[in-house]
C-alpha cells in the first residue's frame, strides 16, 4: 500500500519543481522586460514617452549629517505604467500599475539597495543588496506572497533558510501603500 503512495510522490514532486522554476523564469523575464523599459525611459525622446513614469521620493537629499549615524540618504523610486486612478477603468486594481520599486540608503560608510518587481499589482521577486564588511546580494522569488525560490550570493538556498523574507513583503507593502497614497490629491 505505501509503494503506491511513494511512486505518486515521486512522480508529482518534478511536476511541482517545474511548475516553480516557470514562475521564477516568468520574473526574470518581467525584471528584465521591466530594466529594458526603464532604460528605454532614461535615454528620453519622444518615442519613450508612457512606456513608465517615475515618481521620486529621498529623505535628507544634501546628504547631511545624521545624528547617530553620520552620512544619511534614501531614495526611492516607484516606476508605474500609469496614474493607479485608470487602473479601475480598465477593471485592474490600482497596484496594478506599479512595475518596480527601488531604495538606495547610505547610511555612514555603508549601501543599501532594494528592488521589488510587481506584476498585476503582485511582488513576484525582490533583491536586496549591500555594501557593507560582508557584501550581500539576496534574491527572492514569490508567488502569492509565498517564497518560492531564495538566493543569496548567487547560490540557491532553501526557502527555510531565506533571510527577511517577511520582512521584504512588509516593506514591499508599505512601499505600495505610500506609492498609492501619492496619487489621493495630487491628480486632482
Amino acid at each position: 500500500m505505501k509503494l503506491p503512495v511513494y511512486l505518486c510522490l515521486l512522480l508529482l514532486l518534478p511536476c511541482a519543481v517545474n511548475a516553480q522554476e516557470d514562475k521564477c523564469a516568468k520574473a526574470d523575464s518581467i525584471i528584465a522586460g521591466t530594466n529594458a523599459a526603464i532604460a528605454r525611459v532614461k535615454t528620453g525622446g519622444m518615442e519613450n514617452w508612457g512606456v513608465l513614469y517615475c515618481n521620486s521620493v529621498e529623505i535628507n537629499t544634501y546628504k547631511d549629517q545624521w545624528r547617530a549615524v553620520g552620512n544619511y540618504n534614501s531614495k526611492i523610486d516607484f516606476w508605474y505604467t500609469d496614474a493607479p486612478e485608470f487602473a479601475v477603468y480598465e477593471e485592474k486594481t490600482k497596484e496594478s500599475v506599479l512595475a518596480k520599486i527601488t531604495v538606495t540608503s547610505e547610511s555612514s560608510a555603508y549601501k543599501f539597495y532594494y528592488e521589488f518587481y510587481y506584476s498585476g499589482g503582485e511582488l513576484v521577486a525582490a533583491n536586496a543588496t549591500s555594501d557593507t564588511s560582508v557584501p550581500t546580494e539576496l534574491k527572492y522569488y514569490f508567488n502569492n506572497l509565498k517564497l518560492i525560490k531564495f538566493v543569496e550570493n548567487g547560490k540557491i538556498s532553501t526557502t527555510e533558510n531565506a533571510l527577511n523574507s517577511p520582512e521584504i513583503i512588509s516593506m514591499s507593502s508599505d512601499f505600495v501603500s505610500f506609492f498609492l497614497t501619492m496619487f489621493l490629491k495630487s491628480t486632482h
